[in-house]
């Protein structure tokens, strides 16, 4: 799995198998090019970031940070190198850690004590396995989460293997679109 475009274009992501389901570079490409006017300076957040493909695409293309979270020991010593060798260690931190409690953590920290109002701009949400459950309490959880966390019309992508379940209804949100790639269905909601 390569970058396909910007400063880091061409450069070869070290993949954890079978921790990870890589994303196919036609379905990446097609959704950097929908969003290729709110990439130039935005705040990205890589949830079950894995390689860090698509946090790392969105770097190379203009983004000017990004916040990466996995909780596999392997993968996450692998996104560490695979953000080591984009040259983007200034600008991008990494978090290792379950992705829904920290969404929560990161969420409860808005306008809190301690004065943080970290808000994103794009968030990328790709969980490593199918039956994940984000049309229960989890996709609930993470949707009033993001609510917190997005920007207004900030963007959240998110990958679904078909067959898995029905895309989360947020109602904070409205789904812009849905994309299918193979086996895998590419859905995008901008907060209202």
């Amino acid at each position: 799995m390569r970058i396909i475009a910007g400063s880091a274009r061409r450069i070869s992501l070290e993949v954890v198998a079978p921790a990870t389901r890589p994303f196919l570079a036609l379905a990446r490409g097609a959704i950097f090019n929908s969003l290729a006017g709110h990439l130039p300076e935005s705040h990205v957040l890589d949830l079950y970031a894995g390689s860090g493909s698509l946090g790392l695409e969105a770097l190379s293309r203009g983004a000017s940070s990004g916040v990466f979270v996995e909780n596999s020991a392997a993968t996450f010593q692998a996104l560490r190198r695979n953000v080591e060798k984009c040259g983007f260690t200034q600008v991008a931190r990494l978090v290792k850690g379950d992705a829904l409690a920290e969404v929560e953590l990161l969420a409860s920290r808005i306008g809190g004590p301690e004065g943080l109002n970290e808000r994103f701009d794009l968030v990328f949400i790709d969980p490593p396995f199918p039956g994940f459950g984000l049309t229960g309490p989890a996709g609930r959880r993470l949707g009033v989460a993001l609510t917190e966390l997005l920007s207004p019309g900030g963007q959240a992508v998110l990958r679904l293997e078909e067959g898995e379940q029905a895309p989360p209804v947020w109602p904070s949100f409205d789904l812009g679109w849905e994309k299918k790639y193979g086996r895998s269905h590419i859905y995008r909601y901008q907060k209202k």
